[in-house]
């Protein structure tokens, strides 16, 4: 990543919630966010990955933000 950059998702789905949350609590995991649901890891990646590649080296100070549709600073 270059610095100056980071990413900040709302929410995410991973194989651990359903394992750390009751039952009730994980299937609603993510509902709040506008889309409805939790983002997968693999529409999340993508944005650190441009982070870290020579694609975004002319980019400073961004925060990109995959966040399912949530309005940040607003």
């Amino acid at each position: 990543m270059q610095k100056g950059q980071s990413t900040r998702p709302l929410v995410e789905s991973a194989a651990l919630i359903p394992s750390s949350f009751k039952a009730k609590k994980a299937a609603k995991h993510g509902s709040d966010a506008p889309l409805g649901r939790a983002g997968e890891p693999a529409e999340v990646a993508p944005s650190y990955l441009f982070l870290a590649c020579d694609d975004s080296s002319y980019m400073t100070g961004q925060v990109l933000h995959p966040n399912g549709g949530e309005i940040i600073n607003g």
